[in-house]
């Protein structure tokens, strides 16, 4: 033992958690042994999981895409847990959300700060598709809360790609 701490450190404890590690890889291997036949790998099991995932989402955006005037009708629901689900599937769609801009643009005047800002933020997501909303966004700038004039801000640049006037 003594000619393995000349000259350098030995750390045992990083050794024993080596060892250990490599035990646990092994006991799991032992136990789920490899796939039965005709049954897939984890590896395919989980690529196939992922590619489920990802057409999950596509189909879900399909299905957002189709109840894009009511998410922008949403909006203005009395129920605050409607208007706030309406906003995050907005924002989800992002430029998907485009066919709504200009039903999405009266929002930018809406009486609660919070409407406004968030519709704002749609419209940036959306991107140089919502340029019709950029005279609303301009006057916005003027808002009397300072988050809605910053967002105003932000999506004339998310349009434009330049900053705001």
């Amino acid at each position: 033992m003594d000619e393995l701490n000349q000259g350098h450190r030995f750390n045992w404890k990083t050794v024993s958690l080596l060892v250990g590690s490599l035990l646990l890889v092994a006991a799991v291997k032992v136990v789920t042994g490899p796939p039965p036949p005709g049954k897939s790998s984890w590896r395919e099991a989980f690529s196939r999981s992922s590619r489920r995932g990802v057409d999950g989402r596509l189909e879900r955006a399909r299905i957002r895409q189709t109840n894009l005037q009511k998410l922008v009708s949403d909006l203005d629901h009395p129920d605050t847990a409607v208007r706030w689900k309406a906003i995050v599937e907005l924002e989800e769609l992002g430029p998907k959300a485009k066919g709504g801009v200009k039903d999405i643009i009266p929002f930018l005047g809406n009486d609660d700060w919070r409407i406004r800002y968030y519709a704002a933020e749609i419209l940036g997501m959306i991107g140089p598709d919502a340029t019709a909303a950029i005279a609303a966004l301009q006057d916005m700038l003027n808002d009397s809360n300072e988050m809605a004039r910053e967002k105003a801000s932000w999506a004339i640049t998310e349009i434009t790609g330049r900053g705001a006037p």
